[in-house]
């Protein structure tokens, strides 16, 4: 949090954005995937002639939408993390502040 903390107010706010809209996408996956689930199967058995072939078609073309979604945000967060890791190493610090330092090996 350090990093994050001692960052400009610019890449705070957008960092804050990008977690939200991220976030946003991911429950979008998640309710895309449950309607999908739930209500495609029962509209292909329960709907009138011709309904298995929309029903299908439906299916595909969300699953489309869903899968595109669900890799932007692997993508972005992915890349959010490649960002963040090319950052120099902490220091150590010791597990409390009155922690007597370790012995070296």
């Amino acid at each position: 949090m350090e990093y994050f903390q001692n960052a400009e107010v610019l890449n705070q706010v957008l960092y804050c954005l990008g977690i939200t809209v991220v976030l946003g996408f991911s429950l979008r996956v998640v309710h895309g995937t449950t309607m999908l689930t739930m209500l495609g199967p029962g509209k292909a058995l329960r709907g009138p002639d011709g309904s298995m072939h929309s029903a299908v078609d439906g299916m595909l073309d969300e699953f489309e939408g869903i899968a595109i979604t669900f890799h932007s945000c692997i993508h972005s967060v992915s890349h959010r993390r490649a960002e963040t890791s090319s950052r120099p190493p902490r220091a150590a610090t010791p597990a409390h502040p009155r922690a007597p330092p370790r012995p070296r090996r």
